[in-house]
């Protein structure tokens, strides 16, 4: 395993990316009027755009920087439902919120927030090269870097003010400390004040799936490639380990229980935006799953997660829509994803383990691109480590795949 850091070739495509992120941040914000101002266009439904409406009112209502009552009036006024949601911090999630405000009323402008993201961005290209470079090596690290970097996808979204890109940020720090411990069987301090900060940012951020990427990581810090530390803890402890099962089957029972209003108030919220939003013609329909009786979709839908958002724009109305012209770019990565499942993984453990929660994303969120983005890099590095070790016949496999999605594309939306 090769885990020499050539940081002189990450600083390199950081820089690059830097720039890149900064020229586009500089065309959206100078053409916002004439485009969009949020990634998915200028309606409130876009949590971009009352990200930034809630912070812009708190600027101005707000009697100091953390004013409450301010801040709850402010996102209330937007139509913000997650301010509603009055059970606890960690169901509220605000962590993203009070950011969002507090550089607003600091500025009285927007674009620190968006600075902040293209910052998170360049920074999430670190960790994920960190985490490759662990778990494989440097050349696969380098080139799923260079598809953070330069993708453009990862380039526009961390554009806008969307809470995702800090959800990718702390995903992959996690998971890069979680594959460094495994190769080093230690934690300093310092790491350990990090990682529980980062843990609990990531309650903050997001509900439901945060418990399980914290367990994920935990699993990929104590194991290794062929999961002899697990087996070995499982046949030590069964009775133990039963007893946690069934006590962790009950809790999460009980936790689905408490919240399966919120989950059915967010499923019909997003088949909502899916009618009035320019996703709902972007994405391709016949993939989302609506119903128990159309999980035979979950391939094709986990496969268009990897390209979307897709489409074809005569006008130009949002950002979205410029991505979705480029983002045939992408068709090549998901081709491999496919291959990929059938070959040798880089590491079984982490692989499935993250990939599953991926898929979850995927089909939970019905397509909204935004909600797996911040495991997409996952499906990065899958392709980076398939086109390293792919052979003469894996390469036409993945050229001819490619084509051949690419033409149904073009017929899909042009004919």
């Amino acid at each position: 395993m090769q885990i020499s850091l050539k940081f002189g070739e990450l600083q390199k495509i950081m820089l690059a990316g830097l720039i890149v992120r900064l020229v586009i941040l500089s065309i959206v914000l100078f053409n916002s009027e004439t485009v969009s101002i949020g990634f998915l266009g200028n309606s409130m439904i876009s949590d971009d755009v009352r990200y930034e409406a809630g912070a812009e009112i708190y600027s101005r209502t707000a009697t100091s920087l953390v004013d409450r009552e301010a801040y709850r009036n402010a996102y209330m006024s937007v139509g913000d439902g997650a301010i509603r949601n009055t059970e606890g911090i960690f169901s509220s999630t605000p962590l993203w919120y009070w950011i969002c405000s507090g550089l607003y009323y600091v500025f009285k402008t927007n674009i620190p927030i968006r600075l902040l993201n293209v910052i998170l961005g360049i920074l999430s290209i670190k960790y994920v090269y960190l985490f490759a470079i662990e778990l494989i090596n440097n050349r696969v690290a380098l080139i799923s870097a260079r598809m953070m970097a330069y993708l453009p996808y990862p380039v526009f979204f961390s554009c806008f003010a969307y809470k995702d890109q800090l959800l990718t940020f702390i995903t992959f720090y996690i998971f890069y400390r979680a594959a460094r411990f495994r190769n080093t069987d230690r934690f300093n301090a310092k790491e350990i004040f990090c990682l529980a900060v980062s843990v609990l940012a990531l309650f903050l951020l997001r509900s439901g799936l945060s418990i399980i990427l914290v367990m994920i990581a935990v699993i990929i810090g104590i194991s290794n490639e062929r999961g002899e530390v697990i087996r070995n803890i499982i046949r030590k402890n069964r009775t133990g380990i039963i007893i946690v099962a069934v006590l962790g089957v009950l809790a999460g029972g009980a936790i689905l229980y408490r919240n399966i209003g919120v989950l059915l108030y967010k499923i019909a919220h997003y088949q909502m935006r899916y009618t009035f939003n320019e996703v709902s013609q972007a994405s391709i329909n016949f993939a989302i799953i609506r119903g128990p009786s159309q999980i035979w979709k979950v391939p094709i839908d986990v496969l268009l997660s990897i390209f979307l958002p897709i489409g074809r724009y005569s006008q130009y109305e949002s950002w979205y829509g410029v991505v979705a012209s480029l983002n045939y770019i992408s068709i090549p990565i998901a081709i491999g994803n496919l291959i990929y499942v059938f070959q040798k993984k880089f590491d079984k453990i982490a692989y499935w383990l993250i990939i599953a929660v991926y898929v979850i994303s995927a089909i939970s969120s019905i397509n909204i691109c935004r909600h797996f983005y911040s495991l997409l890099p996952i499906c990065y590095v899958s392709y980076a480590d398939f086109v390293t070790n792919a052979n003469i016949n894996k390469k036409m496999m993945l050229s001819f795949g490619s084509l051949a999605l690419f033409a149904v594309l073009v017929w899909h939306y042009f004919f």
